[in-house]
This record gives structure tokens, sequence and C-alpha cells, in this order.
């Protein structure tokens, strides 16, 4: 089957892992956005950090100009310099800082600098404030380090944004190793060439926490998607499944209506043949073989009714109280007249009745009765156990034949259903008997169970309350 349908597989499988991998790329994007966002979010917040630390030394330091830029209506997070065109007097510099010079733009215009941006910042009282900005879930993914830079000697770096440039020192491998992202550089103290280095690690679980809807609706369109196309696969197997029960019920239905009516057939025309008066033996003979095909067909035609009805309408049951033993012992007789095995009751004396379908119940055990014959390689030794126990009537059939084997055990109630056997059935049979069976248990509100060893033998136990 698997060879029949292997470029359908194949191309499921396809579908399956181009889908996965689909998914992988996109989510993956994602977390590389969500990474870069990350980065550019704790740039911002590093500068915001920066301006604000510097505005508080500011107005601590020079209280009079700091309210001079404020009545001026400046950004409370302005940048540290600003155009020309758009310069706004300030007091000079401090002396100390007045080794820093001024410069032009790519326009021309000068460029100032505020004397806020000439302030030094403490840079634990930096992390401080950054670490707060941040917020507690991302307070241990920075690490700030401060280098020296030569101004002389300091090349304007590649911006990276409207405000933010690139790391202008070799990244210290010690720092990489725990923080393998090497950030912006930002100025902390213009007087003494300070900067500062920004290192980050990636908060995996902060930006897993963000994609959280993409990877779960992810996972839920590829979970739709391959179970999908497991769902379809297991459909078309379980077609070609159903497919070769039904040629299976075909042949095995063909051969055995044929069978009874061969016989009929026969018997009926060696009737006609046959001189009554004088061989009135041989005409009861033929009789006799013409009522017994003729029952074993009926009997055939009413299992499959039985089954289709009770499929399409459930089983109707015709509940009385029924003495078992009494009902078992003449099973049990029956079966001895007919198939000549012994068979072994054990009942408990002065059972309750039991409120059964005394129809239904008797075809479920004979069905059970005849397949311990039928599936036995020689002399048969059968027992039937009956016994009540916990308001529930327990009956076991025993037999000594070929067993089920395990993996055949779960499939056994299964409509149509025999234990593969090669290309040749020796025991004739449609394979209904058994979820017939079930199908009365079930409708009893009871349970059978099934032990067997393969080459010692059957045990089929069933458990029935005493009243419905």
């Amino acid at each position: 089957m698997f060879r029949q349908h292997r470029y359908l597989l194949g191309l499921i499988a396809l579908a399956s892992v181009v889908t996965i991998v689909f998914q992988c790329f996109w989510l993956v994007g994602n977390y590389q956005h969500e990474k870069e966002s990350f980065i550019a979010y704790a740039e911002r917040s590093l500068f915001e950090s920066m301006q604000e630390e510097r505005e508080l030394q500011f107005r601590t330091v020079y209280p009079d100009v700091y309210h001079a830029f404020n009545g001026a209506e400046l950004p409370p997070n302005r940048p540290p310099f600003y155009r020309g065109d758009q310069a706004i007097t300030a007091p000079p510099a401090p002396a100390r800082h007045r080794g820093v010079t001024d410069s032009t733009d790519s326009r021309g215009f000068p460029v100032h600098l505020f004397p806020s941006a000439f302030v030094h910042i403490d840079l634990q009282l930096l992390q401080k404030r950054y670490k707060a900005k941040l917020g507690a879930e991302l307070a241990d993914v920075f690490f700030l380090d401060t280098i020296h830079v030569d101004k002389k000697h300091l090349k304007p770096p590649p911006m990276r944004g409207p405000h933010f440039a690139s790391p202008v020192s070799k990244p210290d491998k010690e720092i990489l190793a725990e923080y393998p992202i090497q950030a912006a550089t930002m100025m902390l103290d213009p007087a003494k060439e300070l900067f500062v280095d920004l290192y980050l690690k990636p908060p995996i679980w902060w930006i897993l926490k963000r994609l959280a809807w993409a990877f779960l609706s992810s996972l839920l369109l590829t979970g739709l998607t391959v179970g999908c196309l497991v769902f379809l696969l297991y459909t078309i197997f379980k077609q070609k499944k159903l497919a070769d029960i039904k040629n299976d019920f075909v042949n095995n239905m063909t051969h055995e209506l044929k069978t009874p009516l061969a016989t009929v057939l026969a018997a009926t025309e060696t009737l006609q043949q046959l001189s009554l008066e004088s061989k009135q033996e041989k005409a009861d003979l033929y009789l006799q073989m013409t009522h017994r095909s003729a029952t074993h067909l009926t009997n055939l035609i009413d299992q499959i009714l039985h089954l289709a009805v009770g499929e399409r309408k459930g089983m109707y049951l015709q509940q009385e109280a029924v003495d078992i033993n009494k009902l078992l012992q003449q099973l049990v007789e029956n079966h001895e007249l007919i198939n000549r095995h012994p068979i072994t009751l054990s009942v408990t004396e002065g059972a309750p009745k039991v409120y059964i379908d005394k129809m239904h119940i008797t075809n479920a055990v004979n069905n059970l009765l005849e397949n311990a014959v039928k599936y036995t390689n020689g002399p048969a030794h059968i027992q039937v156990i009956s016994k009540t126990r916990n308001d529930q009537w327990i009956l076991s059939i025993v037999d000594n034949g070929i067993g089920i084997a395990r993996t055949d055990i779960t499939h056994i109630f299964q409509p149509f259903y025999r234990v593969p056997t090669g290309n040749v059935h020796r025991v004739k049979g449609f394979g209904l008997g058994l979820h017939y069976v079930k199908q009365v248990i079930t409708q009893h509100k009871g349970q059978i169970e099934v032990n067997s060893t393969p080459g010692k033998g059957t045990t089929f136990t069933i458990y029935l309350p005493l009243s419905i």
C-alpha cells in the first residue's frame, strides 16, 4: 500500500517540510527585527538617560542659565548641539571647558554646543538611571564601558539613524564574551575626552514574549496544515483498507452463499431422480442436507441484516429475567450434540436471574462457542464458566485453539475483519460474528475482554450487569 502511494506520501512530506521551513524563516526574520528594535530602544534609552542626567547636573551647577534656556521653550530632551541658524544666545561655557571649539556642518552653518553638553556625568548615576528606564526585565542586559579617545585622531563615525553613531573603538573581547553586541558610543565627559561604549546581550525571553502572538499563530497554522495533510493521508489509507475489506467480504460472501445453494440444488436434483418408495432412507438424508444448508443460508442472511439494522438504528432489546444456568446448559448440550466436542460447564448454584435479551445473548454465546470449535486444531477442550460478583454476571469461554496474535486482538471486533492467514482462509465466514457479539454486549451496557496466547488458546470474558 505504501508503494502504491509513494508519490502522494512524498508530496505530502514535501508540503509539510516547505510549510515548516517557511514558518521558521518567518519567525527568524521576526526575531532579528525585534532584536534590532531592542538595540535601537536601548540606544535611545541611554541617550535619553544621559540627557536627563546632564540637565539635572546643569540645573544644579548653573541654575540661572538653565532657567534662561528653559524659558526659550527648548525641548526637554534636546540634543547636545544645535545649528547656528537656530542658535539661542547663551552664556559662555565654563573656563575649564573652553578648550572645546565649535564646528560647522555640511551646509556651513556653525554648530554650537549647549552648555549642558560640557557637564560631567557620573557613571554610577547614569547606570542607575539607565537601569530604571529600561525596567526590571532588561536590568541585566547592558554593560557600560568607558574609553578615552583623543579628539585629534577622532574621525566622525558613520551615523546609524538620526542620533546614534557606530562604535568608535575596538570591542573588548572579554566584555563581548558576555555581552556580544557592541552598540553606540556616546560622549560622557568632553573635557576629559571620555566616551562610553554600550554593550548589550539579546534578552531572548523578552523578545520571545513580544513574539508570542507570532509564534503561536505560526505554530497553529503549521499544526493545522500538517494536521490536514496527515488526516488526508489517514483518510486515503482508511478508504484503501475499506476497499480491501469490501473485496474480501464480496469474495467470502460469494463462496459462503454458493456452497449451501449448490448443496440444495444437488439434493433436490437427486430427489427428483429417486424412487421415494424404495429409497426412503436416502431421501431423508438428502432432505436433512437440504434443511441444514437452507438453515445455514438463512443464518448468514440474518447475520448481515442484524448488522445492518444495528448499525443504522441501534439494536432493539427485549429484556426479560432469564435463568442463566438453564440457558447455558441448553446451549452446551446443543453444541455437544452438533459438534461432538466435550464442553465443561461450570456455574454458580442458585445464581440470580439476569435481565437480558434472550435471543441476542443466545446468538452471541453460540457465536463464541462456534469460534472455539472452528479455530481449534485437533480435539477441542472448551470450558464455559459462569459466576456472579458485585451485581455482575461474568461469563468466560476458554478454548485450547490456535490463539490470536496481540496485534490482531484490537481489530477482531471490527466489522469484516478476519485474522490474516495468507491468501486462503481455512475457516469460512464474513468477519461479522465478533462484531455482532460486541454490539450485543455493548447494548446490554456490558464489556467483553480477550486474553489469548498464540498456539495455546483464547479466553473471552463477558461482564454484564444483573439488571440494566
